[in-house]
């Protein structure tokens, strides 16, 4: 009788375990799979961009995300509008396209520009061109961005369009293709990639003095440069005392920068080369440093020679005694006549 009881006990276990097992919390490993959202996401921004005659995709450096919250979300996955954006004229809880989400991010974009609106997070990629935002709670949020030079081109400055995203993302986002089908899923952890788009090409030339700020007077009030691009192209462009020795000009080509020279140095400086930092290409002079002489060896003190007037001093000495011997003489004479 005993053995006929076991089975009955064990499904009566079972069953009391599988009421239970709804009570017990979920991991947050499996948060993905939640049917509503409960907690805070994050996200990152990779930004890069891929020139017409490059072979890759190359990371942006430098670029700023302000990021801000335009709704909340509730455990419903409803969305109510924050205070800064209730002027806004769209049910973001209805069910849009791409097209109108882009639509309606660029009208918030505007909002923002209008209302001088403060954004809640701002953060500016390095060199790895990414920003990464944590612990952002449910909700809908606008992505703005700044600008970026082309690591490889330093002379064309690259945008970002702006981005309208929720957070956790309802569907699954796997190298910024959103799969909206799986309705069900909810992605706490995902990345954008914001589509880029190239502005005015220009370039920047700066010119660096190195000398003491009391020299400044002594500088030219312009300078020409000769820029070669490796295309072979040139273009000569003037630097003023007037402009703050910074100009932005036009390039004559998108190749990128060969060599600058300095067509005539200023007198007493030294061309010391050029870099480029950022967008801005850096022209030095750096002042010469002046050598004192070195002070000659004092000559030994002596007597000093008497002077040449090209007389024979030595038969003096001997027409002396000659002298003498004739005086003796006449006068021995006249006593014998005595």
């Amino acid at each position: 009788m005993e053995n006929k009881k076991m089975p009955r006990r064990a499904f009566l276990i079972l069953l009391c375990l599988l009421l239970l097992l709804p009570l017990f919390p979920v991991s947050q490993a499996q948060a993905g799979n939640e049917t509503y959202p409960d907690h805070p996401g994050k996200l990152t921004v990779q930004f890069s961009h891929k020139y017409e005659n490059t072979k890759e995709k190359r990371m942006i450096p430098g670029v700023t995300a302000k990021v801000y919250c335009v709704a909340t979300m509730d455990t419903s996955a409803q969305f109510t509008m924050c205070e800064a954006f209730k002027s806004v004229k769209a049910d973001i809880n209805e069910e849009l396209n791409q097209d109108q989400w882009a639509q309606l991010g660029q009208d918030l974009e505007k909002l923002v520009k209008k209302n001088n609106i403060q954004e809640q997070l701002k953060k500016t990629g390095g060199e790895e061109g990414a920003v990464t935002f944590e612990n952002l709670e449910p909700g809908l949020y606008l992505l703005t961005y700044g600008e970026g030079v082309h690591p490889d081109f330093p002379n064309i400055r690259v945008g970002f369009q702006t981005t309208l995203v929720s957070v956790p993302f309802r569907g699954k986002n796997t190298d910024n293709v959103f799969d909206l089908d799986e309705e069900g899923y909810w992605d706490y952890d995902f990345t954008v990639i914001p589509k880029p788009y190239e502005l005015k090409e220009i370039c920047k030339l700066q010119k660096v003095w190195k000398d003491e700020e009391a020299d400044a007077a002594a500088r030219p009030r312009s300078l020409d440069f000769e820029i070669e691009y490796e295309d072979g192209a040139k273009q000569t462009v003037t630097l003023t005392s007037k402009g703050g020795w910074l100009l932005e000009f036009d390039p004559v080509t998108l190749s990128p920068i060969k060599t600058i020279k300095e067509t005539k140095v200023p007198d007493g400086y030294e061309f010391k080369g050029w870099e480029t930092i950022g967008g801005t290409v850096q022209v030095t002079n750096e002042k010469k440093t002046q050598t004192s002489p070195t002070p000659s060896s004092p000559s030994p003190v002596g007597p000093k020679p008497l002077p040449n007037t090209g007389m024979l001093w030595w038969p003096v000495p001997v027409l002396l005694v000659v002298g003498a011997v004739l005086v003796l003489f006449g006068w021995m004479q006249r006593r014998k006549k005595q």
